[in-house]
């Protein structure tokens, strides 16, 4: 929450909100994933996917991060690169 607070600060709400989804928010009712994975790294896996509710074929490239079970170091650098991810001012981003 402090990531998300500090990136809108930066950018604003409304670009930060649009790419943040928090439980019971799911990607799932938003997009249609592709279940094969684009890449995997530390972090988590990254998947290709496409806004539901819309006729455009523009393709979005999703990171989703495993919080359960994370250890508090873990956690802060999930913490920092989801900072990073939503301050970042990019058209592809």
């Amino acid at each position: 929450a402090e990531s998300k607070a500090r990136a809108e600060t930066r950018l604003g709400a409304l670009l930060v909100r649009g790419r943040y989804h928090k439980l019971p928010a799911r990607l799932e009712h938003s997009y249609i994933i592709d279940p094969k994975a684009l890449g995997t790294g530390y972090n988590g896996s990254v998947f290709a996917a496409r806004r539901k509710y819309t006729t455009s074929s523009t393709r979005y490239a999703i990171k989703s991060f495993a919080l359960r079970g994370a250890s508090a170091g873990k956690y802060q650098q999930l913490a920092n690169e989801v900072e990073i991810i939503l301050s970042m001012d990019h058209p592809n981003v």
